[in-house]
C-alpha cells in the first residue's frame, strides 16, 4: 500500500467538500455534511483523508487539517474493519508528519496517533516516539512531546507495554523526557513536566525507577518561567496525593515555596498553590504537624485570595439582572426513589455566589474550609483578627471576602466561634440588606452554614424569625444571584429546622408562588427544590387547603406547560412528588391529568427505546431522566391516594404491561430506571393490586433476579426489588412459594452485613417476615440459621405497618417450628420489646408465643 494513489476524480470530489466546509451558507453546509456522511461509509474514505492530510502540501492548511480531523473522528468506529495493510499505511503516513513544520498539522497528527494507539496495540510506537526525541529538529521533538501528552492524558497503559524481546520501551522514553528539564528551550521544558506529571498518579514502573530524578528535576524548575512553575506546583499537589513518602523530607521547604507561590501574579500558579493546601489538609495529623508554624502567614494570604477580582466583579454583574433571560440552563438530573429509606438526597453545600468556572476564590475558600476542620480552634487566633478587620471595612470587596471566610470556617471552628456567634449572626442579618448584590448573596450562603447552630439555640426564634423575615425578600431580589442564594438558604433552614419552620409556612408559600412567575430558568431549578424541601419538612401540614392552594396550582401549571423534552420537567416532577406526599388524599382533585401524562411519557419512552435498539445509528436513545421522574411521580400518587389510586389504574389497563416492559430493560446505565420501576411495582401492588395482578407472575422473576447486589449502583435497585417482593407476597400469599428458597439464600446474608446500607437490611428483614406470613413452612425449615440476625434487624425498625406484618410473619414461623428458635429466645423477646405501642392484635400474638 505504500505506493497507493487516489482516483483523481474521487480526490477532486472530496477536496471540493472539504473546501465547502468553510462556507457560511447553511444550505451548502447541510448538503456538505450529508455528502460527507454518505461517502464516509466507503472503506477507502479514511485512506483519502490520510492522503490529503499528509501528502497534499500544496493545499490550504485548513483543508489538510479538516481532512485529518475527519480521519481522527472516523477511526474509532471503523478501525476494526480496516485491513492490516490499510492500518499500517495510515500509521506510517501519520508518523511521517509528527514533526511537520506547521504546528496545526503536527498537532492534528499527534491527535490521530493518540486515537490509533487507544484503539489497538501499535508495536514499535514507543520506540518511534523515543527516537523522535533524539532528532535535532525542534519541530519533530515538539510533535513527539505533544503526541505523548495526548496519549498519556487518559491512556498511559498503551505506552507501558513489552516489546518482542520482553523489554519495556517506556523505560527509555521516560529518562529522555526527564532530560528535557534542562533544555534551553522553554517550550520543551514545559512539555516535559506536563507529561511527567501525568505519570504521578498511575505510577508505571518506568516512572517510579526515575522518581528521585523527577523530584530533583521539579526542584530545579521551581524558579523557571511562570508557565513551567504552574506545573511545578501541580507536581507537588499530585505527589501529596500519591507519593507522600517522597516529599516528607522536603515538606517544610515545599510549604514555604507554595506560600510564596500564592503571592504570585500568575493566577494559574496561585490556583495550583491553593490546591496544594487542599490536598495537604486531607493528610490530617501530618498537616497539623507540618503546617501549624505557617498558619500566621498562610491565613491572611488565603483570605486575600478569597477576594473578587475586578474582572470577576464585572462578569458577575453586581447589579439587578432578574429580568434578563438566562443564556443557558445547567443540566439537572432526577434523583430516583429508594423505598424504605428516610434519608433525603440533598444538594451539596456549595457556595451559590461562586457559580461558574473553577477559580482562585473557590480554591482558597475550600482550602480555608478544610484546614479549619484540621486545626479547629487553633485556626481562629491567626485568622479571626483579619476577618474582623475586613468585616468593619468600608471596602465592600474586603467585607465580602470576610463574610465568605465566616461561612468557610463554620463547620471546622464551630466550637471556637460559639461565644462570638450571637453578635456575628446579628451582623450577618443586617448584611442581607446590603446595597451590593454580591454581599447579599454571600451572606445568604454564610447564614445557612450556621443553620445547625441556629436550630440548637434554646430560643430558636430569636434568630430563626429575623432570618426568615430577611431571607424571604431576598428570594424575590432584583439580582438572580441573590435569588438563588436566598432560595438555597431557605431550603437549608427548612430541612434543618423541620417542625420549627411550620409557623412561617404561610409567609413562605406566597413568596415561592411569586417566585415561580418571576424567576428565570436557572433559578427555577433551585426554587423547585426549595418547594419540595418545604413539603418534606412540614409533612401533612400542607394538606390544609388554605396552604396547598397557594403553591400546588402554580407548580402544576408550570408542569403542564413544560414540554416533555425540557429538562426542567424532571425537576418539576420531583417537586410535585414531594407536594403530593404532603397533601395526601387532597391530591385527588389534581390527580387525573398528572397520572395520564406520566403514563403517556412511559408509553412514548418504550416506543423510542425500541426504535433506538432497532437502529442505534439513526435513532438516539430517549431521555431516561424523564421516564424516571414520571415513574417516581406515579409512586408518589400511589402513596398519597392510597387505594383511591385504583380508579385511575383501572382506567389505564395498559399500565401493568408498560411497567413490565420497563422492568425488562437492562441496557447500559439502566440501574436508576429499574430502581424507580421496582418502587412503582411495589406501590401499585400495595395500593391497586387487583388491577396489576395480570402481570405479577411475570414481574416476580425479574424482581428476584435483581435482589443481588453486584456493585454500588445496584444497591438501590436491590433495595426496591426486595421491598416490592415483600408487598407482593402480602397479596399473593402461597403463590410466592417457588421463589422462597432463592430469596432466603439471597436475603439472609444481608441481615448480618454491617457494610451495606441500613435500608437494605431493613427491607430484607421485613420481606423475610412477610415471606413467613405467606409460606411459613418454607421459612420455618431454616429459621434456626437466621433467627438471631432477623430479630436484631427487626428490632431496629420504627413501629409501622411494615414492621407489624413482618412480626406477624415471624410469629407464624415460630409456631410452625418452635424448637428451631429455642436457642434464639432471648433475641425473639428482645425484638418483641422493641415495640413502643404494638396493636392489640400484635399484643395477643406476642402473648400467645410467650405463653
Amino acid at each position: 500500500m505504500s505506493q497507493w494513489q487516489p482516483n483523481p476524480e474521487e480526490l477532486h470530489q472530496l477536496l471540493r467538500l472539504l473546501e465547502n466546509s468553510q462556507s457560511t451558507d447553511q444550505a451548502i453546509q447541510h448538503e456538505n455534511t450529508r455528502e460527507l456522511q454518505r461517502i464516509g461509509q466507503f472503506p477507502q474514505f479514511l485512506i483519502y483523508c490520510c492522503y490529503i492530510f499528509v501528502n497534499l502540501k500544496d493545499q490550504q492548511e485548513f483543508i489538510r487539517v479538516v481532512a485529518g480531523l475527519l480521519l481522527k473522528n472516523n477511526l474509532p468506529a471503523n478501525v476494526k474493519n480496516l485491513t492490516q495493510d490499510v492500518k499500517s499505511y495510515i500509521k506510517h503516513q501519520i508518523a511521517s508528519v509528527l514533526g511537520d513544520p506547521t504546528p496545526a498539522i503536527r498537532n492534528t497528527a499527534g491527535t490521530i496517533v493518540s486515537v490509533l494507539a487507544k484503539q489497538e496495540p501499535w508495536p514499535g510506537l514507543v520506540e518511534l516516539l523515543a527516537d523522535g526525541l533524539n532528532q535535532p529538529d525542534e519541530s519533530i521533538v515538539n510533535g513527539v512531546l505533544d503526541t505523548v501528552y495526548k496519549i498519556c492524558e487518559d491512556s498511559i497503559h498503551v505506552l507501558d507495554v513489552e516489546d518482542a524481546d520482553g523489554k519495556r520501551p517506556l523505560n527509555v522514553l521516560v529518562p529522555k523526557i526527564l532530560s528535557l528539564f534542562k533544555s534551553d528551550k522553554l517550550n520543551l521544558r514545559l512539555q516535559a513536566i506536563k507529561i511527567l506529571n501525568l505519570f504521578i498518579l498511575p505510577a508505571p514502573h518506568a516512572f517510579l525507577i526515575h522518581l528521585e530524578e523527577f523530584l530533583q528535576g521539579i526542584f530545579y524548575l521551581s524558579n523557571d518561567q511562570p508557565s513551567v512553575r504552574q506545573y511545578v506546583c501541580q507536581a507537588f499537589v499530585l505527589l501529596i496525593e500519591a507519593r507522600m513518602d517522597c516529599v516528607i523530607p522536603s515538606m517544610q521547604n515545599i510549604i514555604k515555596y507554595m506560600i510564596h507561590s500564592m503571592k504570585d501574579t500568575d493566577l494559574l500558579i496561585v490556583v495550583e498553590s491553593c490546591e496544594f493546601f487542599i490536598s495537604l489538609a486531607d493528610t490530617k495529623d501530618f498537616c497539623r504537624k507540618e503546617l501549624k508554624p505557617f498558619l500566621p502567614e498562610l491565613m491572611p494570604l488565603l483570605l486575600t485570595r478569597m477576594e473578587f477580582s475586578d474582572d470577576e466583579v464585572e462578569s458577575l454583574l453586581d447589579k439587578d439582572d432578574a429580568n434578563i433571560p438566562d443564556v443557558s440552563i445547567a443540566p439537572k438530573f432526577t434523583k430516583g426513589r429508594t423505598k424504605g429509606s428516610q434519608t433525603r438526597q440533598g444538594s451539596d453545600d456549595e457556595n451559590p455566589s461562586d457559580q461558574g468556572d473553577w477559580n482562585i476564590r473557590k480554591s482558597a475558600a475550600i482550602g480555608m474550609d478544610l484546614l479549619s476542620s484540621v486545626f479547629m480552634e487553633e485556626y481562629l487566633p491567626p485568622l479571626f483578627s483579619h476577618i474582623e478587620e475586613r468585616l468593619k471595612s468600608n471596602n465592600w470587596i474586603h467585607r465580602e471576602s470576610a463574610i465568605l471566610a465566616l461561612g468557610a470556617i463554620a463547620v471546622g471552628c464551630c466550637d471556637g466561634l460559639d461565644p462570638l456567634l450571637p453578635n456575628l449572626m446579628s451582623f450577618l442579618i443586617t448584611q442581607l440588606e446590603h446595597e451590593r448584590p454580591l454581599i447579599r448573596a454571600i451572606t445568604c450562603w454564610t447564614v445557612c452554614r450556621y443553620a445547625d447552630w441556629v436550630v440548637s439555640q434554646p430560643e430558636i426564634d430569636r434568630y430563626l424569625q429575623p432570618l426568615i423575615e430577611k431571607l424571604l425578600p431576598r428570594a424575590l431580589d432584583g439580582s438572580k444571584r441573590v435569588q438563588a442564594a436566598a432560595c438555597s438558604a431557605l431550603a437549608t433552614y427548612q430541612e434543618t429546622s423541620v417542625k420549627y419552620i411550620i409557623p412561617y409556612i404561610d409567609r413562605i408559600l406566597p413568596v415561592y408562588a411569586q417566585a415561580l412567575f418571576r424567576y428565570q430558568a436557572n433559578n427555577l431549578s433551585i426554587l423547585y427544590d426549595a418547594i419540595g424541601t418545604l413539603a418534606e419538612a412540614v409533612g401533612t401540614v400542607l394538606s390544609n387547603p388554605d396552604l396547598y392552594n397557594v403553591i400546588f396550582p402554580p407548580v402544576l401549571m408550570q408542569w403542564n406547560s413544560t414540554p416533555d423534552d425540557n429538562p426542567r420537567l424532571n425537576l418539576l416532577s420531583d417537586c410535585l412528588s414531594s407536594l403530593c406526599l404532603s397533601m395526601g388524599s387532597q391530591t385527588q382533585t389534581f390527580a387525573i391529568p398528572i397520572f395520564s401524562r406520566c403514563v403517556r411519557i412511559i408509553e412514548v419512552w418504550i416506543v423510542q427505546i425500541a426504535e433506538h435498539l432497532r437502529d442505534t445509528q439513526n435513532n438516539s436513545a430517549p431521555d431516561k431522566d424523564t421516564l424516571i421522574a414520571s415513574m417516581d411521580l406515579l409512586s408518589s400518587l400511589c402513596e398519597a391516594l392510597g387505594t383511591s389510586i385504583e380508579s385511575l389504574v383501572q382506567k389505564t389497563p395498559s399500565l401493568p404491561l408498560l411497567i413490565l416492559e420497563v422492568s425488562k430493560f437492562s441496557g447500559p446505565d439502566s440501574h436508576d430506571i429499574r430502581q424507580s420501576c421496582f418502587a412503582l411495582i411495589g406501590d401499585l401492588s400495595k395500593h391497586s393490586f387487583v388491577h396489576i395482578q395480570s402481570q405479577i407472575l411475570s414481574l416476580i422473576p425479574i424482581l428476584v433476579e435483581n435482589v443481588t447486589v453486584s456493585d454500588s449502583y445496584s444497591i438501590s435497585v436491590a433495595n426496591n426489588a426486595i421491598w416490592a417482593l415483600g408487598e407482593i407476597s402480602l397479596k399473593i400469599g402461597a403463590a410466592i412459594r417457588p421463589y422462597v428458597p432463592t430469596l432466603l439464600t439471597r436475603l439472609v446474608p444481608y441481615l448480618s452485613d454491617t457494610t451495606i446500607e441500613k435500608s437494605l437490611r431493613k427491607n430484607s428483614a421485613i420481606t423475610i417476615g412477610r415471606l413467613g406470613l405467606a409460606c411459613p413452612q418454607e421459612v420455618a425449615q431454616d429459621i434456626s440459621k437466621f433467627c438471631q440476625p432477623l430479630c436484631l434487624s427487626l428490632r431496629m425498625i420504627r413501629d409501622d405497618f411494615e414492621k407489624e406484618t413482618a412480626f406477624k410473619g415471624l410469629c407464624v414461623v415460630i409456631r410452625e417450628n418452635p424448637s428451631a428458635v429455642k436457642d434464639s429466645l432471648f433475641f425473639v423477646l428482645d425484638a418483641f420489646a422493641s415495640w413502643w405501642e404494638p396493636s392489640l392484635e400484635l399484643q395477643q400474638i406476642f402473648h400467645s408465643i410467650i405463653h
